[in-house]
């Protein structure tokens, strides 16, 4: 939205969990180092503790795509679960076939499996949100170490969660997991200092700097006010960058990082103090009548009063912005009527036209012909702009949608479609009589571009990080940057995009991708790949 005004190639300070952007604190890069040497000299049970936001979950994702090839991985994120269920995650995240449902039959497969890897492969296991987990499945998980010499030998646990998972692992009930934990770590929050680095960092990379983006006061007031948590110093930033770019400022000043840090505090915390009740009394002689305020009243004259200050409200962003920008002061308005609103209020590009879903539409553009630069340039541009909108009728989901829309669907046709729809926030979750917009599927959908004029591929969208690992060994993809973006697609599930760059020109971005489309690296127009 705003990456244009500021001429930053991509977001710095999106919320989800990005390895590009990791900043290694001291208390960082030892929790990481422990972490990879852990699991290489086969240490078996590692702890890594952090507060909220502290970057632990981004610090998963770079471990992940740092481990050797010979490391067979499995990520839980989701630990409201029972050991069986566990052990069924384990089993799916290594891409095996669950063949049964009690203890007894999942940890037979697991061994194994274990048994079956060679001398100097192993399987690790990243657990996310540890805190969660059940202190009946915490014991069972204390146990694997008794599968055998050459079973453990080759399976490693790493533990990430908040800091009460250490007060959990303290419990009587788990001592004996508790002594075979040989390695624990804690991310800290970060030093005023390394809260500026951190800002710089990300700036930097998307081409920009510190100093262009922001004013020292500015940096001072959100270094306070954020207390070294990184999640907070991100939704802080992003926040002010769309304000600064709803009012047109490239630089963002101290007044509106208090606007900010204002809005996302919410309604005044101070205590409530009931209002005073006016009386109105008469003297009659020696007797006293009292009159106070029907709630009725009271009601009519809040409601009044309510109306008055919408009305000064509308009048002062009016005199303020100007009747061009009516459309803004009119989102104002409707806005004081709503217990939720954005920040600010973006400017809508996409241009739609609505249709009932009852015939099936061609799924997939034919490939363009090869046409000049200049034209090749417009279509990408405008592609992705022109969309269809169809209304969900009762029973349907996105991936029906997909399937009536566009023949089939997958993981990244949704994924898609999430990025055309802002507003859905659960990819499991959609109402009858809501409008869907449904982008074009063409090569062109895949093309990311950069405002300093180079280009990068979205490959796909996968349920597992692991996926990233087909493009690393892709030579068409030699010496090319493989990015992992995280999104929660829903409160249980996230996703990963894999995004491969940078291309210099639209026609080497063109080549490789038809390259990639031959060789079926492409889900949105073959069917997932499958790791080998």
């Amino acid at each position: 939205m705003y990456n244009e005004f500021y001429g930053f190639s991509e977001k710095p300070f999106e919320i989800t969990p990005n390895p590009k952007f990791l900043y290694l604190t001291s208390s960082h890069r030892k929790a990481m180092d422990a972490m990879m040497k852990g699991i290489e000299s086969r240490q078996g049970f590692i702890s890594i503790t952090g507060e909220v936001g502290t970057g632990k979950t981004t610090l998963i994702y770079s471990l992940l795509t740092s481990l050797d090839d010979k490391v067979k991985t499995a990520f839980i994120f989701h630990t409201l679960i029972t050991f069986e269920e566990f052990l069924g995650s384990i089993l799916r995240e290594l891409y095996l076939e669950v063949t049964g449902k009690d203890k007894k039959t999942l940890l037979h497969q697991l061994v194994e499996y274990l048994l079956h890897l060679g001398n100097d492969e192993m399987v690790a296991v990243i657990i996310d949100e540890a805190q969660h987990l059940a202190i009946e499945t915490l014991q069972e998980l204390g146990k694997l170490s008794d599968l055998g010499s050459l079973a453990s030998w080759r399976l490693q646990i790493v533990f990430v969660g908040q800091p009460e998972f250490e007060n959990i692992l303290n419990s009587p009930s788990l001592k004996i997991l508790n002594q075979r934990i040989r390695i624990r770590r804690e991310i800290t929050t970060m030093t005023a200092e390394e809260s500026r680095d951190y800002i710089e960092h990300r700036l930097k990379l998307v081409g920009s700097s510190t100093s262009k983006t922001f004013t020292p006061k500015a940096i001072s007031v959100i270094i306070k006010h954020t207390k070294g948590i990184p999640r907070i110093i991100n939704i802080v930033c992003d926040n002010a960058l769309l304000n600064g770019f709803n009012e047109s400022k490239k630089k963002i000043d101290e007044k509106i990082i208090r606007e900010v840090i204002k809005n996302l505090e919410g309604p005044s915390r101070w205590k409530f103090r009931p209002m005073r009740i006016f009386r109105f009394v008469k003297r009659t002689h020696a007797t006293y009548r009292e009159r106070i305020l029907s709630p009725r009243q009271i009601a009519v004259i809040l409601l009044f009063l309510l109306g008055l200050g919408g009305i000064v409200s509308l009048m002062f962003g009016f005199l303020r912005y100007g009747p061009s920008n009516l459309r803004s002061i009119e989102s104002m308005w409707t806005s004081l009527f709503h217990t939720e609103r954005p920040l600010v209020t973006a400017p809508q590009t996409t241009t739609t036209k609505t249709s009932k879903v009852g015939v099936r539409y061609p799924p997939v553009e034919s490939p363009q012909p090869d046409v000049p630069p200049s034209a090749s340039s417009m279509r990408i541009s405008n592609e992705t702009r022109s969309m269809e909108s169809i209304i969900v009728e009762k029973g349907q989901s996105i991936k029906s949608l997909a399937e009536q829309y566009y023949g089939r669907s997958n993981i990244t046709i949704a994924d898609l479609i999430l990025d055309s729809n802002p507003e859905i926030t659960n990819a499991h979750l959609i109402s009858v009589n809501q409008k869907i917009r449904m982008p074009k599927i063409t090569e062109g959908s895949l093309i990311v571009q950069s405002s300093d004029r180079t280009y990068k591929i979205n490959v796909g969208t996968f349920w597992s990080p692991k996926f990233a690992k087909l493009y690393r060994s892709e030579p068409s993809l030699r010496g090319k940057e493989i990015e992992i973006v995280a999104r929660k697609a829903t409160p249980k599930q996230t996703w990963y995009r894999v995004v491969v760059g940078k291309f210099d020109s639209e026609d080497e971005v063109l080549k490789v991708i038809s390259i990639l489309k031959d060789r079926k690296l492409l889900p949105l127009f073959t069917a997932d790949p499958k790791l080998q």
